[in-house]
Formats: structure tokens, sequence, C-alpha cells
């Protein structure tokens, strides 16, 4: 027993080491994204939200159908969807907890950038420098903070990753259990979210560059058989009785191609000082430099470009061409270089499939940035490698300060990016706190109303909506779904989705209906013969941030507007006005 313990105990000391490593990431990781469970729902977790409902209401093949064909053709994440209806399931509308799940596997990924880069290298020190980049790098927060997509992001990354390492421990062990790993892990991951494209190309174009002729066989055969696989999972659908919706394109043929030009010229630039530096950083120092001068207005005319995106770019490109150059002259003075053209490759394989996307990519939307953080933090541990290795104390005391600032800056802007979604979805729990305490119950047949100050999110400024992302009615349908029990009739085409929706719908005797202009709602009210008992009303002041009960007025105020009106005789009355006393009786409601 003495023996065992011993032994247990000479083991623990060994591993104790990657032990400090693992909690560093994770503290640098929370420490990061502190907070973030008090933040609330954005934007399109509602919509994911309803269709759950929709789709826990069918059984069978029914089911199966329609979660293969759920966003076709523009996603196909099969296993994204079921983990996060699994979530749903269990959370329900838990915000904190979503959070929490995100943040760790987040520390997941980022532990297996630490596997990449020490797989590669079989240094403990670049790996842990290059994960806890990644850890608190600002440029993808979308990824973490976005629950409408996490899952998909994040999970797609850590496979994707993971198939990487499995396939370097092939190339050093030669087990066969490894190699079916790794094209596993790379199934799994795209079954998740297509951005696990960007690790099927890597490991491909890995393969090809392979030296022996054996290797590039079994990698060529196991990389068909994947896309094999996963073609005939994309479309499965075609087995079940469901409708693909239609889709229409936006932009003429001349414009997509000028758009195509421009962002492959310049993308595979740009996205270097994108993913190593935060972007309000970035978006600073443009508008600082070129808007004294008016440089961006000058060059930017034409219809092939934004102009106020262009002098973002007057800045990025320069700098992804310093970028460039730098690793080039790494390249040139480290052994291991292996570790520094995975990252390019990674960076530019990342990009390559957002060419297609029919605008101009002056800034990628952070959660595509995820796994071009992963090759950018192999860059940064080649760079620690020279940094080391390198005997001039000038380079070793610039690049370490260099390498402190850009952590210091992400983790400042992270923490600045936190605390707003913070403040914004405290706003939010705050109105949907006061709406279900104040109207715990709806009657069979229900109809909110709400008006507003304030336009939100792109809206014109007629609409006045309140401050969220999504329809603030089919939010108020899901919020009270689990008590209400809605039929899921409720939760097909998308009813109340979009920003600016309203109306109203009946099944089976239940009513819901969202609006925001009180003539419409009348109108609905009056053609379905609901009592203006069944409205609930509110109104949100912006500039205060006050968020008032109105009900009992706006009730008052339907049952004037849709009480029956005598028509009163005009003989015997005697109206006078100062002016135009022919037309004096308009002035009566009649």
């Amino acid at each position: 027993m003495v023996k065992n313990s011993w032994k247990n105990f000479q083991r623990i000391q060994k591993d104790a080491p990657f032990l400090i490593i693992l909690f560093t990431i994770l503290g640098g990781a929370i420490l990061a994204y502190l907070g973030l469970w008090n933040s609330y729902f954005e934007q399109d977790e509602w919509h994911s939200f309803g269709n759950y409902n929709f789709l826990l209401s069918l059984k069978g093949m029914e089911f199966l159908g329609n979660m293969l064909i759920s966003d076709f053709p523009f996603h196909f994440a099969p296993l994204s969807l079921i983990f996060k209806m699994s979530l749903y399931r269990l959370f329900v509308l838990n915000a904190a907890s979503y959070f929490m799940v995100s943040v760790f596997i987040h520390f997941l990924v980022s532990v297996s950038v630490y596997l990449l880069i020490f797989m590669l290298t079989k240094k403990k020190f670049p790996a842990f420098l290059g994960s806890i980049f990644f850890a608190v790098n600002s440029s993808h927060y979308q990824a973490v903070t976005w629950i409408g997509t996490f899952e998909g992001v994040e999970f797609s990354v850590l496979f994707g990753s993971m198939s990487l390492v499995s396939y370097l421990l092939y190339i050093e062990k030669k087990r066969f259990k490894f190699l079916l790993l790794t094209f596993s892990l790379l199934l799994i991951s795209l079954l998740f979210k297509e951005t696990a494209l960007t690790f099927l190309l890597t490991l491909g174009l890995i393969i090809l560059f392979s030296q022996k002729v054996r290797l590039k066989i079994i990698g060529a055969v196991s990389i068909v058989l994947v896309l094999t696989l996963y073609s005939l999972f994309r479309f499965a659908y075609l087995l079940f009785n469901v409708r693909v919706a239609q889709v229409s394109g936006i932009q003429s043929g001349d414009d997509r191609v000028l758009i195509l030009g421009y962002n492959f010229l310049t993308s595979i630039f740009k996205i270097f000082p994108q993913i190593f530096f935060p972007n309000e950083v970035l978006v600073y120092i443009s508008n600082m430099t070129t808007s004294p001068f008016n440089i961006y207005q000058y060059l930017a005319r034409g219809p092939w470009t934004i102009e106020n995106g262009f002098r973002y770019d007057l800045l990025t490109i320069p700098l992804g061409f310093l970028f460039v150059a730098l690793i080039w002259r790494v390249s040139r003075k480290i052994e291991v270089k292996q570790l520094l053209f995975w990252g390019v490759g990674i960076i530019s394989f990342t990009i390559l499939p957002l060419l297609v996307l029919n605008r101009y990519l002056t800034y990628v939307d952070s959660r595509y940035l995820y796994p071009a953080t992963v090759g950018l933090s192999l860059i940064v541990g080649s760079l620690v490698i020279w940094i080391v290795s390198t005997k001039k104390m000038v380079i070793k005391i610039l690049g370490l300060l260099a390498l402190s600032v850009a952590l210091s800056f992400h983790i400042f802007s992270l923490r600045k990016t936190v605390d707003k979604l913070v403040e914004i979805g405290q706003i939010r729990k705050s109105i949907i706190s006061q709406i279900v305490n104040s109207y715990p119950q709806l009657q069979q047949k229900t109809i909110f109303y709400t008006n507003s100050d304030s336009s939100f999110y792109g809206s014109s400024e007629d609409e006045r909506i309140m401050p969220f992302q999504s329809g603030f009615g089919q939010l108020l349908l899901i919020i009270y779904n689990p008590t209400e029990y809605f039929t899921v009739d409720f939760f097909k085409n998308e009813f109340l989705w979009n920003l600016t929706d309203q109306g109203y719908k009946e099944f089976a005797g239940r009513g819901f209906g969202y609006f925001r202009d009180f003539n419409l709602m009348s109108m609905t009210i009056r053609q379905n013969y609901i009592s203006s008992d069944s409205v609930i009303a509110f109104s949100y002041d912006g500039e205060k941030g006050m968020f008032t009960d109105t009900t009992l007025q706006i009730r008052g105020r339907l049952v004037s507007f849709l009480a029956e009106k005598e028509v009163m005789p005009k003989v015997g009355w005697n109206i006078e006005t100062s002016s135009n006393n022919h037309d004096s009786f308009l002035m009566l409601d009649n």
C-alpha cells in the first residue's frame, strides 16, 4: 500500500508542471471573460430556441429529417444542433449556464493549442505562451460570447486542432489507431461547423508535402473517405419529405467579380494585424491617421469599395505586409520551421472560404477568426523560440515586450467588451423580469403592445423598437413557453422573429400577438373579437432607461377607440367657430 502511494506521489510530481500549465491557461480564460455569465442572450439564440421548440415537438423520422435540413443550404451542423438542443433542454433560458459552458470549451480549445505547439516543438514554454495568447485573444471574442454560435465554432476548432495533434502522434508512433482517430476527429469537426474546412485543407497540405509516398496515398484516401461521409450526411435530407428554403441572389455578377478580386488581393495581408491586435486599437489608429487628411475619402471613391472602411484597409494592409516580412525573416533564423508554416497555413485556409462571401471583407466578423487565431498562436510560439534562442539582447527585450504589450491590450479589450455586454444584458434581463413578474400568467388570448422613443441595431428612425437585436414578439413567446406550453404552430415560419415584426396568430383557441402600431393592433383586436383586457402594454424610455407598465392606459385607450359610437342628428345643434363655420361639425367624432 505504501509502495503504491509512493508511485502515485511520483506520478503527481511528474505531472505537476502540466497541471500548473492547465490551471494557468484556465485562469487566463476566466480572467479574460470574467463576469460574462452576467450578460444575456443577444440575437440568433432566440431564433434557435424557437426552432428547438418546433423540433422537440417532432418524433422519429420527421424529427431526423427536419434536423438534417436545419439551416440548409448555408450551414450544415447537425452535431452543433444536437449539442445546443441538449443544453436547451437542460438549462432552458438560464443564460449564465450557457456562458459558463462556452468559456470552458474555450479553455479546452486553448489546451489543444498548447498540445499542438508542444507536439511540433517538444518545448513547453513556447507552447504555453502560444496557448495563453489564444486564450485571451480579443480578436475572436464573438466565438465565446455569442451564445447563438459558440458551440459550432468552438467545437469545430477543438476537434480540428486535435485531429492535427492526432496526426502528429501517428507520424511519431506509427500506430494505425492514431490515423483512424485523426480522420474521425476531422469528420466530427466538420459536422459541428464548416469552419473545420480550415483543418481539412491544412492536413491535406501537410500530407501533400510529406516525403513518404505511402503517407500521401493513405492520407489522400482518408480525406476522400471523410468528404464522402460528410456529403452523405449533408444530403441525407433527400431521403425525407422535407422542403428546402429558396435562396435568392443579392448582387450582380459584375459586383461579385470586383468583390472577389478585392478580397483575394487584400485579405491574406489584412488578417494578420486583425488577429494580432485588438480591433478597437486598429480602428482608433486608422481614424486618427487618416481622418485629418481626408485620405480615405480621396482614394475610396467608386462603387467597388466602402468609403468608411477603406481607411481601415490603409492601415491593415501595410501592417500585413510587415507581418509577412517578419515571418519570412523568422523562418530563416529558426530551426523549427514547421510550426511557423503550419501557422501561416491555418491562417490562409481560414480566410479562403470567406472569399466566397458576397461582400467586402474590410473587417471579418470576429467569430470567423477563431481558427485563424490558432494559426497565430503557432506563429507566436515560433517567435518565442526565436526570441529565446537569439543572442541579441535587444531582440530578446523588444520581442518579449511586444508580446507582453499585445497580451495586455487583448485582455484590456476583452474586459471592456465583456463589461459592455454585461451592461446591455442587464438592461434586457431587467425588462424581461419586469414583464414576467408583473404578468406571470397569460390569458388564453394575449397581445403584447410596446412603444419606445428610440431605434436600435440598424432599424430606421421611424421604427421605434425595444433594445433587443431580434423580434421582441418571438422573444416573449419563447420566454413564456416553459409555463404556457404554446402549441408548436406558433414556432413555425419564424413568426415574429424579425426585428420589426408585428402580428397575431391563433391556434386551437389559443392566441398570441405583439404590436408596436396601435392602429394595427386595434384592427386586429376588432377583427378577432379579442377583449381589451387581453392586452399587456409597456413603454421604454431609452434616454432615461425607464421601462414602464402602461397596460391600464392602453386598455383604456382601446376601450375608447373601439367603442360603438352613436350617430347624432345635427338638428338642434348650434356650433360656432371663430372661422369657417360651414365645416364646424367636422370636429365632432362621428
